[in-house]
């Protein structure tokens, strides 16, 4: 019996270790998705101010000020921009 629960929590330590690996790559995976389109100069325009970048950003850009409804639509191609109160970009990504 004892040799019987030793085995059975070496197998759930061995799936719940599986798991743990999968569910990190698939992070990985998502935040590439959601950078993919990006360029280094658009990634690097967090913290800046959205009228200073918008010669920067791609024309089928998507601007996003708090609290604003936007679609559920994922297209590779475009950026979105999510900003604060004050218009600063606190987000680019995909989608």
């Amino acid at each position: 019996m004892q040799k019987l629960f030793h085995s059975g929590m070496f197998r759930g330590a061995l799936i719940a270790t599986m798991c743990a690996a999968t569910a990190g790559l698939a992070q990985s995976e998502g935040e590439a998705a959601q950078t993919g389109c990006l360029t280094e100069e658009q990634l690097a325009l967090v913290g800046e101010d959205v009228d200073a970048a918008q010669a920067i950003l791609p024309e089928q850009s998507r601007i996003i000020a708090p609290d604003s409804a936007v679609t559920q639509d994922y297209r590779t191609d475009r950026v979105n921009v999510n900003l604060d109160e004050d218009g600063i970009i606190v987000r680019v990504w995909c989608g």
